[in-house]
């Protein structure tokens, strides 16, 4: 039995769906431990009075390149594949009285976007100090603030918008 060419299509869409949402959800967990790692390197070669290393460079892009991964797989669930959003935002007044309606149309994507600019902000500052103790004290905090931000807007389990630590296909 051959499908309709719409029925198809919706089918297809539900499958990238599925596998962007899975690849998002593991993404997350390189996301936070790069950071988390980006963190602790900046805090501890800021009070040892280490020079700034290629390895710090590299860790610090894993963390900043992981997070445009994240943004960009996040972007295109939220823009282009979500069967939600479009039925959030036409019924968008009535949606917001939902809070786990209202936390991925609003919440969620305004602050990971305010994360993504601090990370990218925090990078730049970064590379702009004169001295490795300057950058790695920029570094600390900007990458600090991000983690804030991204561990804010996290929907992890036992909220009303939560999710699955682990997603499986």
């Amino acid at each position: 039995m051959e499908f309709p060419t719409a029925c198809r299509t919706a089918l297809q869409a539900g499958k990238m769906y599925g596998v962007v949402l899975f690849v998002h959800s593991w993404n997350r967990w390189l996301v936070l431990a790069s950071g988390i790692a980006t963190l602790a390197i900046a805090i501890q070669g800021r009070a040892a009075r280490r020079e700034w290393t290629k390895m710090d460079q590299h860790l610090t892009r894993v963390f900043i390149s992981s997070l445009d991964l994240q943004a960009v797989l996040g972007l295109l669930l939220y823009f282009v594949l979500s069967p939600i959003v479009p039925k959030t935002m036409t019924e968008f007044k009535a949606a917001m009285h939902v809070s786990a309606l209202r936390f991925f149309a609003i919440e969620h994507i305004t602050m990971m976007l305010l994360a993504l600019i601090a990370a990218h902000l925090t990078a730049v500052l970064g590379k702009r100090a004169v001295t490795s103790r300057a950058r790695q004290g920029r570094l600390a905090w900007g990458v600090a603030l991000t983690l804030l931000l991204l561990l804010s807007s996290i929907p992890w389990p036992g909220l009303a918008q939560g999710r699955p630590l682990f997603r499986w296909l």
